[in-house]
């Protein structure tokens, strides 16, 4: 990605994971609205879970769907770290998840903060860390100063009027995995 930004559209060898990966380990602060949040598409690896600074993360939904990823995730082997590792991250004060109350944004977005003179980067469009399954992303990474920061000003407002949903979050995949943990000692 150049100094003044990227379009990616699936044609370039970055993929938008990579990407968010990226801006989230170097950024002191994300702040991402994303309407519709899949916990099971979230697979971050330990060391990434480790380098990132603070997160607020605005949804538009949590709902039942939401939620049963979490129980869905410990059914799957190869999940079942990625599970925990999201647990201890929702845990670790590093994060805060609101949800907007009636405020709708479109298209998703998220806004990098770094350390000066480093200026923000403001991620528009698909917000993804799955294989979209031949679906077209398209996804705008602007690193102008301006457009940032009057997208972390929106953010900034919907925030104010959404609510805490961390703690339904946090329980719901602490079950998860205490049952996860329990089914490996019945095994035993």
């Amino acid at each position: 990605m150049n100094h003044r930004g990227a379009l990616l559209d699936g044609t370039d060898p970055v993929t938008v994971r990579e990407t968010i990966v990226r801006l989230m380990t170097c950024a002191t602060l994300c702040e991402l609205a994303i309407a519709n949040v899949r916990i099971a598409a979230i697979d971050l690896g330990a060391a990434e879970f480790s380098q990132i600074g603070h997160c607020r993360l605005l949804i538009s939904q949590l709902d039942a769907g939401f939620l049963a990823d979490a129980d869905a995730l410990r059914h799957d082997v190869h999940r079942q770290l990625a599970l925990q590792r999201l647990h201890g991250f929702t845990g670790s004060g590093r994060l805060e998840v609101r949800r907007a109350a009636l405020a709708r944004w479109v298209p998703d977005f998220s806004v990098y903060h770094f350390p000066a003179p480093e200026p923000p980067a403001l991620l528009l469009g698909a917000h993804y860390f799955y294989d979209t399954n031949g679906h077209t992303p398209l996804t705008a990474v602007l690193r102008d100063t301006c457009m940032a920061r009057r997208a972390s000003r929106r953010f900034n407002e919907l925030w104010v009027e959404a609510y805490d949903v961390l703690p339904s979050i946090n329980e719901a995949l602490g079950q998860a995995v205490r049952a996860d943990s329990l089914a490996d000692i019945d095994a035993a």
